[in-house]
C-alpha cells in the first residue's frame, strides 16, 4: 500500500514536469544611462555626483564627531 502511494506521487511528479507549459514574461531592465530630456548630462553621472556629495556630507560629519569626541577626552 506505501508502495502504491509512492509509486502514484512519482508518476504524478514525473507526469507534471513532462507536461509543464513554460511561459516567459518579458521584464524591463533600467538603463543607466539614459539621455535626459533637458540636459546633456545622463541620468548615470548624476546618480554618481548624487552620491559624491552624500559621501562629502558623511566625511565632514565624521570630522566634527571626531574632534568633538577628542575635545572631550
Amino acid at each position: 500500500e506505501c508502495q502504491d502511494k509512492l509509486r502514484q506521487a512519482e508518476q504524478e511528479r514525473d507526469y507534471a514536469l513532462s507536461h509543464q507549459k513554460k511561459v516567459e514574461i518579458p521584464v524591463e531592465k533600467p538603463v543607466l544611462y539614459q539621455k535626459c530630456g533637458n540636459c546633456k548630462q545622463t541620468a548615470y553621472l548624476k546618480a554618481k555626483e548624487k552620491y559624491d556629495m552624500q559621501r562629502e556630507k558623511l566625511a565632514g560629519r565624521y570630522k566634527t564627531k571626531t574632534a568633538m569626541y577628542e575635545a572631550l577626552m
